[in-house]
């Protein structure tokens, strides 16, 4: 996983060449069944840290100013257990190519982005719509990962993984 600035790339590594500037390559989940056993247990598992009344998503850093004049922007620092989730529903392939940015803006993405309750009777293609929608919103608005996590709407997705896994995930 690599940080730059603050923002989650996900599992990554850096490739060298001497002749070239450094290049970050994201490694890319195989998308399969949403509804297989291994897919919801990715998220599932994390259930039990989510909800745990100590749990620490991370932090904001605030905005600097340096001696020099030069301010120095904030930016969110996740904790190792949100990172641990993110990498795992990376993983799995819960972050899938749609159009995240007409879908956050329909009755349906509005109500999952912003009603917990919503997540309750949500299916796995829209757990994974909210999730793809968090991990894009977050390369342009850092923060979007925290504030998820903060609002409980994380804890809300790995729960419903555990319902639906209970309910007969193949």
């Amino acid at each position: 996983m690599l940080h730059i600035g603050g923002s989650y790339l996900g599992p990554s590594f850096v490739s060298m060449d001497c002749r070239t500037k450094p290049r970050v390559e994201t490694r890319r989940a195989k998308l399969g069944s949403l509804t297989s056993r291994d897919s919801l247990s990715a998220l599932a598992a994390h259930f039990g840290r989510l909800a745990d009344s100590d749990f620490d998503p991370g932090h904001f850093v605030e905005p600097t100013r340096r001696q020099d004049g030069v301010t120095v922007i904030g930016y969110a620092v996740l904790s190792a257990a949100a990172n641990a989730f993110l990498d795992d529903a990376i993983a799995a392939g819960w972050v899938r190519p749609f159009d995240w940015v007409v879908w956050q803006t329909t009755a349906e993405g509005r109500g999952l982005l912003f009603d917990q309750s919503s997540i309750a009777g949500a299916s796995a293609d829209q757990l994974s719509k909210v999730l793809t929608t968090c991990f894009r919103k977050d390369r342009f608005a850092d923060g979007t990962l925290l504030a998820a996590f903060e609002s409980g709407l994380m804890k809300a997705v790995a729960g419903r993984a555990v319902v639906l896994l209970g309910e007969g995930g193949q």
